[in-house]
């Protein structure tokens, strides 16, 4: 797959995720500030690859939630030993209404 980068971009009043990946694919998201989003600010599903980088993620109802989707179409969250596909530094994730990041655990230090 073609890697995707968002960079320099404010991503807000969706009333679904502000950023929505599915499968696996390499994302690359920089600089950006994604807010009052009606669900995930960011929600990555089906374990993509995932660089945060300066980015700011408030005022959704979940800041970023890193999901596994089944056959059966049920959503959970995945188990902390599988966000080893998640990177990132200097990033600005709180204020969020229900949860700031999803699974709580797994996350990389200095996120």
């Amino acid at each position: 797959s073609v890697p995707i980068t968002i960079r320099d971009c404010s991503i807000q009043d969706s009333m679904e995720d502000g950023v929505h990946v599915e499968g696996e694919v390499t994302i690359t998201l920089a600089g950006s500030v994604i807010q009052h989003n009606g669900d995930y600010g960011v929600g990555l599903y089906n374990m993509p690859h995932t660089t945060f980088t300066n980015c700011t993620i408030t005022g959704n109802k979940y800041g970023i939630g890193v999901l596994y989707v089944s056959m059966a179409g049920d959503t959970r969250p995945v188990e902390a030993f599988y966000m080893n596909t998640i990177t990132g530094s200097n990033n600005k994730v709180d204020g969020n209404s229900a949860q700031n990041l999803i699974p709580e655990q797994g996350w990389p230090a200095r996120f």
